[in-house]
């Protein structure tokens, strides 16, 4: 999936199917609606539904963001209608991962809003299989004092617990922009306190997570410019999932 003006003048979220043979199939307009804003989107697959989900940043002509979903089949048909995920208003950079949920299926999703005095991650359970079905409200996930943005999240497919991890600006006068994560249980629980993945000096950004399974543990990889803002590199950690 992806952003752009592939429909009509607005920046709308499309997508398409790639074959194992490498051949990509035709555009699924996933969100396009002239006029509105549809940006940042994620996607994953829910085998236990048969079904992807796709996560997006909502933003009308007038008013605040949100965070909307819609279904796809996996056929590339859409199912039902686009739908908000989330009650508060200029919410930005959603992701999520696929759980065996209930009896359908299901998705944890993250974002980051500012319902309070700076963004914070969040987090809501969304119920495969139908439009706006949810297993709970909203819950946070770090509510610290300063900025926290950009979350990634994965589970594991040993515990079925998942990590979020996401930019952190609480020490940023003394390390720049940090990464720091917080496991989950799950049934998406908090599970222990957050913690630092890395703190060194510069930036940490661009993060993303991916869960391996022997070991039981999670790769999180980012940029970062510990050498000098001329020189980003690649840098990663291993984190256990326990």
């Amino acid at each position: 999936v992806w952003e752009g003006n592939s429909v009509d003048d607005s920046t709308d979220v499309c997508g398409c199917l790639v074959a194992s043979d490498g051949a990509v199939g035709g555009l699924i307009a996933v969100g396009a609606d002239g006029g509105t804003t549809r940006e940042d989107p994620a996607v994953a697959y829910n085998p236990w539904a048969g079904e992807y989900l796709v996560v997006m940043r909502y933003e009308p002509p007038e008013g605040d963001a949100s965070i909307h979903a819609r279904r796809v089949n996996s056929d590339g048909t859409l199912p039902g209608v686009e739908y908000s995920v989330v009650t508060a208003l200029n919410t930005s950079t959603p992701d999520l991962a696929a759980a065996p949920w209930g009896a359908t299926g299901g998705y944890v999703v993250v974002w980051n809003d500012w319902r309070a005095v700076a963004p914070n991650i969040y987090g809501r359970v969304v119920l495969a299989g139908s439009d706006g079905a949810f297993d709970g409200g909203e819950f946070a996930i770090c509510d610290a004092d300063d900025n926290q943005e950009a979350p990634a999240i994965a589970r594991s497919p040993v515990s079925g617990g998942f990590l979020v991890i996401w930019r952190d600006w609480r020490l940023y006068d003394v390390s720049g922009l940090d990464l720091y994560a917080r496991r989950l249980t799950a049934d998406a629980n908090l599970a222990g306190p957050e913690f630092v993945v890395s703190s060194a000096a510069g930036d940490q950004f661009s993060l993303a997570v991916a869960a391996g399974q022997a070991p039981d543990q999670y790769l999180v990889a980012w940029d970062d410019d510990r050498l000098g803002a001329a020189a980003d590199d690649v840098y990663g950690q291993w984190v256990s999932a326990e």
